[in-house]
């Protein structure tokens, strides 16, 4: 099935569980991960123009993709030694668990870069 079968069928299911819980669609922001797919799903998320974001959890695979009409999100682990690669490309870092990482992401990155800390609490 193609993306904007996909993704209309998603914000129907979105759509009906923001009136159930008395929110607004547009107060919702769909990420797609992109892991495993290729340029090709990038392109049709480009010309589809709906979703402006996208999450990539391989640096690799990151890179390969990378498209500046889109923002992305790196999720899941982040290595120090791959921070280089796309401190400046990227809206959001969605895990960052520890102090060596969170001081190169500052030693790499020309503007300011959004992360989000994981804590362990045990």
């Amino acid at each position: 099935m193609a993306f904007a079968q996909n993704l209309d069928m998603l914000l129907e299911r979105v759509s009906a569980a923001a009136v159930k819980s008395g929110r607004n669609l547009t107060d919702i922001e769909i990420v797609p991960a992109t892991k495993t797919h290729g340029k090709d799903l990038i392109a049709e998320i480009i010309a589809d123009g709906r979703i402006k974001t996208v999450g990539e959890n391989r640096v690799q695979e990151f890179a390969d993709k990378f498209d500046p009409r889109l923002n992305f999100d790196l999720i899941g682990q982040l290595q120090t030694n791959k921070v280089k690669y796309i401190a400046d490309k990227v809206r959001l870092i969605h895990s960052c668990d520890r102090e060596p990482l969170l001081a190169e992401i500052n030693k790499r990155a020309v503007n300011p870069v959004k992360v989000l800390i994981e804590i362990n609490t045990g």
